[in-house]
């Protein structure tokens, strides 16, 4: 958990890997080491830099903390977890929606349709994420990601 960060500063260089600052996240972490009293500093860096920091330190089995959100690609290629937050810094569960524009459903109840019955998880989107993150051209990790869910596909076009 976050309350234990303290009791092992010294492995992790008391360095909290960061992103751009101003992101949100920064400032949230800003907070936690505030309120939870912790003997480390954020360094600020970029999503690019964080990741890289984060793979060399996997790589070379060192210990390192970094700022971290999902859905993103870091999941689906490395084993990892977040920290718990007892004292909810980082606020509860968010949710992933659909939003269409006012009128969609009677200009164009197809589409609609389709976007009502559209439903993926964080895990989805992450899947494909560390496939674009690894090279694969992004129409191609889409097309991988469909062919793998068929089931679910159909039932968002209505051929349920």
């Amino acid at each position: 958990s976050i309350e234990e960060m303290n009791g092992v500063a010294d492995q992790f260089g008391g360095r909290i890997v960061g992103i751009e600052p101003g992101a949100g996240i920064m400032t949230r972490t800003e907070q936690a080491i505030d309120e939870y009293d912790l003997n480390y500093d954020l360094v600020a860096s970029s999503s690019a830099g964080m990741a890289a920091e984060l793979g060399s330190s996997i790589n070379n089995e060192k210990w390192v903390v970094v700022t971290g959100w999902s859905p993103h690609w870091k999941f689906g290629r490395y084993d990892l977890k977040f920290l718990d937050d007892p004292k909810g810094t980082y606020g509860g569960a968010e949710d992933i929606v659909t939003l269409a524009r006012q009128g969609l459903a009677t200009d164009d109840p197809e589409a609609y349709g389709i976007l009502e019955r559209f439903e993926w998880t964080g895990e989805d989107i992450a899947t494909v994420m560390t496939d674009i993150a690894g090279g694969m051209p992004e129409e191609e990790a889409a097309q991988k990601w469909v062919d793998a869910n068929r089931d679910r596909v159909d039932v968002w076009l209505g051929n349920e």
